[in-house]
C-alpha cells in the first residue's frame, strides 16, 4: 500500500484477474491476456515478487525480453503495465523503473507496423490503372507509387502542393540523375505529419521521382493531386477487384516501403 508493501502470493493473482475481467470487458479484451502472459514469464523465470520494487524491476526486464528476445515490440509490455495498474490502482506512481523503461522502449522501438502491401502488388495496380483508367487512373497510379516510396499517409499525400516538391538534377543531385524530395506537414499552412512538421523525404525510385517532377510542372501553384481521396479509394478497390487481389486499405501502402527497407 505504501509503495513497499507485499503484493500477495502469485497463486491468488488468476482469481483476482478473473473477477476483474468479468466486470470490465475492455480489460478482458486488451489487458488480461498481456497480464497473464507477464505472470507466466515471472513463473518461468522463478522470480519472487513479494515487494513492489521487485515487481518494478521485473517489469523493466520483461520489456527488454519482449523486444530483444521475442521480437514482439513493446505494445504487449504497455498492455501488461496498464493491466496491472488497472487491477491494482494503488501501484500507480510506485513503479518508476517500469514506467521509465516503457517510455524508453516506446521511443526506440516502432512496435511493428500495420499490414503492408507487397511491392509487386503496388506495381501491378499502378500499371493497370495507367493502362485502363485514363487521366484519373494515371493520377491514382502516381498516388500509389508515391505512397509506397515515401511512406506517406493519405493525409500527407493529398495535402502536397507543387511547391512542396524539390527537384535536383546533375551535380546538385549528388551523383544521381534526378533527386526529388517531398515536404510533409508544412507548418506555414498549419499542417502536421505523423512525425512532426516540415518533414522531408527523398524518393528512392527514379521512375517515381520523374513522374512527380513532371506532375509538379503541370500542377504549378496547385495541389499535386487533383482527384479526391474518395475517388482514389474507389479506383483503388475497383482495380484490386479487377486484378483479383485481396488488399488491405490504401493506408497500408505506407507500410510497404518500410517493409522493403528493413530487409
Amino acid at each position: 500500500q505504501d509503495g513497499t508493501g507485499l503484493l500477495g502470493a502469485l497463486d491468488q493473482q488468476p482469481n483476482r484477474l478473473l473477477v476483474h475481467a468479468v466486470i470490465d470487458q475492455s480489460f478482458l479484451q486488451s489487458y488480461q491476456p498481456a497480464v497473464i502472459k507477464f505472470w507466466g514469464w515471472v513463473q518461468e523465470k522463478k522470480l519472487d515478487l513479494l515487494w513492489i520494487q521487485q515487481l518494478d524491476f521485473a517489469l523493466a526486464d520483461y520489456f527488454a525480453f519482449l523486444v530483444y528476445v521475442k521480437r514482439e515490440g513493446i505494445s504487449a509490455g504497455a498492455h501488461a503495465l496498464a493491466g496491472i495498474l488497472d487491477v491494482w490502482p494503488a501501484l500507480s506512481g510506485n513503479l518508476p523503473y517500469a514506467a521509465r523503461a516503457l517510455q524508453s522502449w516506446q521511443r526506440l522501438d516502432p512496435g511493428g507496423t500495420g499490414e503492408a502491401i507487397a511491392g509487386e502488388a503496388a506495381v501491378v495496380m499502378a500499371k493497370h490503372l495507367r493502362s485502363t483508367g485514363g487521366d484519373e487512373g494515371s493520377e491514382a497510379a502516381d498516388i500509389i507509387e508515391t505512397g509506397f516510396d515515401s511512406y506517406g499517409r493519405q493525409q500527407d499525400l493529398f495535402q502536397l502542393r507543387s511547391q512542396d516538391v524539390t527537384i535536383l538534377r546533375g551535380k546538385q543531385a549528388g551523383g544521381r540523375k534526378l533527386l526529388v524530395a517531398l515536404q510533409f506537414g508544412v507548418s506555414a499552412r498549419g499542417e502536421r505529419s505523423k512525425t512532426g512538421t516540415d518533414q522531408g523525404v527523398i524518393l528512392d525510385y527514379e521512375e517515381v521521382a520523374e513522374r512527380l517532377a513532371q506532375r509538379k510542372e503541370r500542377r504549378a501553384g496547385q495541389k499535386l493531386f487533383s482527384i479526391s481521396r474518395a475517388k482514389f479509394h474507389e479506383l483503388y478497390y475497383k482495380t484490386a477487384t479487377q486484378l483479383g487481389l485481396e488488399l488491405p486499405p490504401p493506408h497500408a501502402l505506407r507500410h510497404a516501403g518500410p517493409s522493403r527497407d528493413c530487409f
